[in-house]
């Protein structure tokens, strides 16, 4: 008779948990020494629990591979060939693959024009920010039309990167009268 427990499982997340822009590989292993193990199991709710893992089980462990946009934690337990169920375990899958938008202004404008350089920007689920730089004049960090010091025509590109990587970049000449 067996009524103990399998391990907790141990989990590998190959992100680690953090954002990314790749596809993120999950392996489970947990063991049991008196029945043997049967099965381990995901679930994002605690309630639905799957065993579509990308590999079958073999040496008490098992892969699967995550590939779309998402923001979940992922709950692991074993089960025991006598049906009794581990410790869960958790990991998160923070996958986002969707590059950034960016649009920046561009015309003419006199110096102390406040307006920002950059006139919308979106991130995935992952966020993000924009740092824009004046490639006409050393490289030099601006956000507003007054961080332009030079007149005439400057050429400012920016770069929206978000968290989990993904980035867009656009260039736009400004001429500063």
């Amino acid at each position: 008779i067996d009524t103990t427990n399998p391990s907790t499982p141990v989990i590998t997340n190959s992100s680690s948990g953090n954002w990314t822009n790749a596809n993120v590989i999950l392996t489970a292993s947990s063991s049991d020494f008196e029945s043997g193990l049967n099965r381990i199991e995901y679930s994002y709710d605690e309630k639905s629990w799957s065993t579509k893992w990308d590999t079958a089980m073999s040496d008490n462990k098992v892969t699967g591979t995550w590939t779309t946009n998402m923001n979940n934690t992922v709950y692991i337990r074993a089960v025991d060939n006598a049906g009794n169920v581990s410790l869960q375990t958790t990991t998160s899958i923070k996958i986002d693959k969707t590059a950034p938008t960016l649009s920046l202004v561009t015309g003419s404008y006199d110096k102390t024009n406040s307006n920002t350089i950059v006139s919308s920007s979106q991130f995935g689920a992952s966020g993000g920010n924009v740092s824009c730089v004046n490639a006409s004049r050393s490289n030099s960090a601006v956000s507003k039309i007054s961080d332009i010091a030079t007149l005439g025509v400057n050429s400012i590109t920016c770069t929206a990167t978000s968290n989990s990587g993904m980035k867009t970049t656009k260039t736009s000449n400004i001429t500063i009268n």
